[in-house]
């Protein structure tokens, strides 16, 4: 019996995450992925290709800066601006027929732990291999392959469903 009063206190303890901050989901199609080698001459290049960049018009452009690396994420049409622009430098890796899902939130979500965990463990589930996630205060963006998209759209859908239900 004490058992049992126990286990009812912990689950009126427990704090469940709810999908409450999800607005709606954006879907980027025609994406390529370049990954080149980290140097002072790519940097200085990175700046030139997003000044040419027309991104008011259906340009795509994102740039993940790490230690050894650069990941460019980019339309397809910008692909080859983007790998002739690198052609002295070692392009480490090329992915193409990619998508980005957007998932635009409220602000509440910088401070609610467990958020990535748990949109990237319902994408593993599922077996869907992620490229790469980058945030902003206002997106969190999934990069994936496109033939994931339906099956991905799908699972997230019901992320933000879940939020427009709770509320």
């Amino acid at each position: 019996m004490a058992l049992r009063r126990y286990a009812e206190k912990l689950e009126l303890k427990q704090n469940r995450i709810e999908f409450s901050f999800f607005k709606e989901i954006l879907l980027k199609t025609d994406i390529c992925l370049v990954i080149i080698e980290e140097s002072p001459a790519s940097l200085d290049r990175l700046q030139s290709i997003y000044n040419s960049m027309d991104l008011k018009h259906g340009s795509f452009f994102n740039i993940v800066h790490a230690n050894y690396e650069i990941g460019i994420i980019t339309n397809q049409r910008s692909k080859e601006k983007v790998l002739d622009s690198f052609s002295d430098v070692k392009i480490i890796r090329v992915e193409d027929h990619l998508v980005v899902l957007s998932l635009t939130y409220s602000r509440d979500y910088i401070h609610t732990p467990g958020i990535i965990y748990n949109v990237s463990r319902f994408l593993a589930w599922e077996n869907i291999n992620i490229f790469s996630i980058w945030l902003t205060t206002q997106e969190l963006n999934i990069l994936i392959s496109k033939e994931d998209t339906m099956k991905t759209y799908n699972i997230l859908e019901k992320l933000v469903d879940t939020a427009e239900n709770t509320k």
